[in-house]
C-alpha cells in the first residue's frame, strides 16, 4: 500500500500586497521512484496551479530546484520521497531574494559574487583570434574541471551560518571560484591579490591580507577587527600591551560604551569550558570598545585608536 505524504509548503507572493507569509498543507499518495520535483509538479497540476517553484533540467545540472527540505538545503529533482518521512516541510532558500513561494532569485546574488571575486582570467596578453589555443597539462585541466562542475545551486550558501548572518560573506562557492583561478596558469594575478586563511591542528588561525596602494590616500581606519560575543561579559582576560606588559582583568559585565582596553598586542580569554583563545595583533595599534548596545552587539577589538587624529594619510 502506497504511503500518504503530508506536505507543509511555504507560500508568499511579495508582489501581491494582499499576500501574507503562510504555510499550506497538501496530501499526496507516494508513487514508485517519486522525487520532490515530481511531487511538486503533481501538486501544482492537480491541487493548486498557483504554486511557484523553479525547475529546468530535472537532472541535477541546472540547480534551479534548490530549496530547504525539512530544514536542509537540497535539490528537489535529486531528492527521493522514499528517503524522507511522511511529513515533508518545504521552504525557499534563505539569503536569496524571494520571487514567490519556493522560487528565489539566485542569479542576482551569483552575478554580484562573480564581480566581487573578479571571476575571470586576468592577463596582460592581447587576444589574437588567429593564434592557436593555449595548451594546458591534462592533469591540471581535470583538476580545474572538478571546480568548474559546481552548478551554483546556492545550497552551500543557504546552509552557511556565517552567510546567513553577514550579507558581505560570499561563502564556499566564492572560495571555489577563487581556487579555480589560482590554479589556472593563464591567470596572472599574484598571491598578494588574494586573502589567506591558515589554520593549524593546535587551533591557531592566521588571517592575512596583502594589498598595494598605487597612490597616497586618506583614511579614518584601516585593517581588521575581532568581535567577542556578548557571552564574554564578566569573563576574565589577560591583556598584553605593546610595551610588553601583561595585566589581568575581565570583559565589562554591564554595558559601558567606552574602551575597556587599549594598546593591545594580545588578549587571552576563555571562549568555552576548557577552551582558551589567544588573539595576537601586529602591524597596528589595537584597542577594544564595548559595542553591545550597537548593532555589532559585541566587544570589538579594532586597529587605530579613536584618540588619534583622523583622517590619516597613508
Amino acid at each position: 500500500m502506497a504511503r500518504k505524504l503530508h506536505f507543509n509548503i511555504f507560500r508568499y507572493n511579495p508582489k501581491d500586497p494582499n499576500s501574507v507569509p503562510r504555510t499550506d498543507t497538501f496530501d499526496l499518495e507516494e508513487t514508485e521512484s517519486m522525487t520532490l520535483f515530481i511531487a511538486l509538479t503533481q501538486l501544482r497540476e492537480e491541487k493548486d496551479a498557483s504554486l511557484q517553484f523553479d525547475f529546468c533540467c530535472r537532472a541535477g545540472i541546472c540547480g534551479a530546484c534548490a530549496m530547504m527540505i525539512n530544514g536542509r538545503p537540497g535539490l528537489a529533482c535529486h531528492t527521493l520521497t522514499k528517503d524522507l518521512p511522511d511529513e515533508i516541510t518545504l521552504m525557499p532558500l534563505p539569503i536569496f531574494k524571494l520571487i514567490g513561494d519556493l522560487s528565489v532569485d539566485t542569479g542576482t546574488w551569483f552575478r554580484d559574487m562573480h564581480e566581487k571575486v573578479e571571476s575571470w582570467v586576468h592577463t596582460n596578453k592581447s587576444f589574437d583570434p588567429q593564434a592557436e589555443e593555449e595548451t594546458m597539462d591534462n592533469a591540471l585541466a581535470e583538476e580545474i574541471y572538478e571546480l568548474e562542475r559546481c552548478i551554483e545551486c546556492g545550497c552551500c550558501v543557504a546552509g552557511c551560518g556565517t552567510a546567513n548572518m553577514r550579507e558581505d560573506f560570499v561563502g564556499a562557492v566564492a572560495m571555489n571560484r577563487i581556487a579555480r583561478f589560482i590554479m589556472d596558469p593563464r591567470d596572472q594575478r599574484t598571491e598578494k591579490e588574494y586573502f589567506e586563511i591558515i589554520g593549524t591542528d593546535e587551533g591557531v588561525i592566521e588571517f592575512t591580507f596583502d594589498g598595494e596602494a598605487h597612490s597616497t590616500f586618506r583614511r579614518n581606519r584601516i585593517g581588521f577587527c575581532v568581535l567577542h560575543g556578548p557571552s564574554a561579559a564578566g569573563q576574565p582576560w589577560v591583556i598584553e600591551t605593546v610595551d610588553g606588559k601583561s595585566s589581568e582583568g575581565q570583559f565589562p559585565k554591564y554595558i559601558s560604551p567606552h574602551q575597556p582596553a587599549k594598546n593591545i598586542r594580545a588578549i587571552t580569554h576563555q571562549v568555552a569550558r576548557g577552551i582558551r583563545a589567544r588573539v595576537e595583533f601586529s602591524g597596528e595599534v589595537f584597542e577594544m570598545e564595548d559595542q553591545r548596545n550597537w548593532t555589532d552587539a559585541s566587544f570589538k577589538t579594532y586597529c587605530t585608536p579613536l584618540e588619534l587624529p583622523y583622517p590619516v594619510e597613508v
